[in-house]
């Protein structure tokens, strides 16, 4: 009886250490504590190098002229045709290395309405005023730290951007210098972060005049 169980004792040690080891995970231990590898992926996202709007590099203004020439068509039922035209007109990045790197919480649905919104205030203007209209939105959504979309709280606010409750919000066209201007906004202040208010014609009263580009007049808060 005895030989009987050592025999089934040393069949089971003998199947315990012929069972094939778990591949690593992503995670692997050392003293007790779990290091993350990063993936592939990451490293790219985190690698990009904002530009800063008001010292562009001849190649980019390059780059921004042939984008000024690139429409993208806006209806209410092509949202998903233009978003991805949007995403195609990016210079140098991908949509996901700008949600990465943005200042603020952004996504595909609010990105695109930043863009309209930029072209209907802004209108067929320069890259540099478009751009720091675009820093306005971006300034004004850091004041919702908690939103899970920070761009789109700043743009639908009431009293804020009347522009996204009218109907050329719909049918006024973009191009892909403004999904730029928009993108460099997003990554990079060039201008002070205290840059809250524009309008046309002239300067608020009640606001620090700033600047004025293409008859939009800039404040700081």
């Amino acid at each position: 009886m005895f030989k009987k169980r050592l025999v089934a004792v040393t069949a089971m040690v003998l199947a315990l250490i012929m069972v094939p080891a778990k591949p690593a995970s992503a995670a692997s231990v050392v003293s007790g504590a779990a290091i993350t590898v990063k993936s592939a992926n990451d490293i790219k996202e985190s690698s990009y190098t904002p530009v800063n709007a008001k010292k562009l590099t001849s190649s980019y203004k390059k780059k921004l002229k042939k984008q000024r020439k690139n429409t993208i068509k806006v209806t209410k039922g092509n949202y998903k045709t233009r978003v991805k035209k949007e995403q195609n007109a990016l210079i140098d990045i991908t949509w996901q290395q700008l949600k990465a790197n943005s200042q603020v919480k952004i996504s595909e649905k609010s990105f695109d309405l930043m863009c309209r919104v930029v072209q209907c205030e802004a209108g067929n203007v320069k890259y540099s005023t478009k751009e720091m209209t675009a820093e306005v939105i971006v300034n004004r959504a850091r004041s919702y730290k908690k939103s899970s979309d920070q761009v789109n709280k700043a743009l639908t606010a009431k009293h804020q951007f009347s522009v996204v409750r009218m109907s050329r919000i719909h049918t006024n066209d973009i191009n892909g210098e403004t999904v730029n201007a928009c993108k460099d906004a997003l990554l990079k202040n060039s201008h002070p972060k205290n840059l809250k208010y524009f309008r046309a014609g002239y300067y608020f009263s009640w606001a620090k005049p700033y600047k004025h580009s293409d008859g939009t007049y800039f404040s700081l808060a």
